[in-house]
């Protein structure tokens, strides 16, 4: 694998530890479908908290309006995979 690109199973598990830290529960617990604002009680200041760490994390840009896709881990990897180098 190249430095330019990413794995798939490690950007979702990235994402799940993030999600877990700012919902303060365990990544254990989160499933790759598991809704972020129904079952984890996410709300729109933690999202943004979620968007800014990727955009960190990656030195991505992404649309702030592509927070409302962004609700579950898979949902949240197909919004940032254009953004990346991914590697099936």
């Amino acid at each position: 694998m190249q430095n330019s690109q990413l794995d798939s199973i490690e950007v979702k598990q990235f994402i799940r530890e993030l999600i877990a830290e700012i919902a303060e529960t365990s990544a254990e617990k989160i499933k790759d479908t598991t809704p972020f604002y129904e079952e984890l009680g996410m709300d729109s200041v933690m999202a943004l908290e979620v968007l800014s760490s990727l955009e960190k994390k990656y030195t991505i840009r992404i649309d702030e309006e592509k927070m409302v896709e962004m609700n579950t881990i898979d949902n949240t990897y197909e919004v940032i995979k254009p953004l990346l180098s991914v590697s099936a």
